[in-house]
């Protein structure tokens, strides 16, 4: 019995308020907007999302240097020897998207006034605890003792950037921890 009550209390609840309007499309418009037959209802403005920006990081990333497993600060821009004579500086950026992060490096002999463009880079990115996501790119020459690349560094974490700069015939790696925050 109580099932019965509670349908017609339903019922008489959808009429009352104009749920239960029959007719034509418009006019179940205008009994739910509590519009009368005179004054024809019209629908709410469509909301539009907003365009999507790719967000910045919260903060900035944490990047340190890896020398024989053993971690130190290092602040981008500062020379790194990579022989006797060959130095290296390193940039990066935040990239097309959230994560990717766009690698600069300056390669020279004694100063920034003797660039080196025979240089060849390699770099071979991994993240710390995943198995997947790492990459290998070789760095394009911009002139000057300049090289470019862009990291696909897909998703915030500790990534272990291996950077190889071969020039004059000897090679040498560094390897950078960078951290990517959301």
């Amino acid at each position: 019995m109580k099932t019965i009550s509670r349908w017609i209390a339903v019922l008489l609840i959808g009429a009352a308020t104009g749920c239960g309007a029959t007719g034509t499309p418009e006019a179940r418009i205008a009994a739910l907007a509590g519009a009368t037959q005179d004054a024809p209802a019209t629908a709410p403005p469509a909301i539009l999302p907003a365009p999507r920006i790719p967000p910045t990081p919260a903060q900035p990333d944490l990047i340190r240097r890896v020398n024989v497993g053993i971690e130190s600060p290092y602040t981008l821009g500062d020379p790194i020897p990579l022989t006797a004579d060959i130095l290296a500086e390193f940039r990066m950026e935040q990239g097309r998207t959230k994560f990717d992060r766009y690698l600069d490096v300056l390669v020279y002999r004694g100063d920034a006034l003797n660039p080196v463009d025979d240089a060849k880079i390699k770099v071979l990115g991994a993240m710390r605890e995943m198995e997947h996501g790492s990459f290998r790119l070789g760095a394009s020459p911009e002139g000057g003792g300049h090289y470019t690349l862009s990291m696909p560094t897909i998703m915030p974490g500790q990534w272990f950037i291996d950077i190889t700069v071969t020039s004059g015939g000897k090679e040498t790696t560094i390897q950078l921890m960078v951290e990517l925050f959301d």
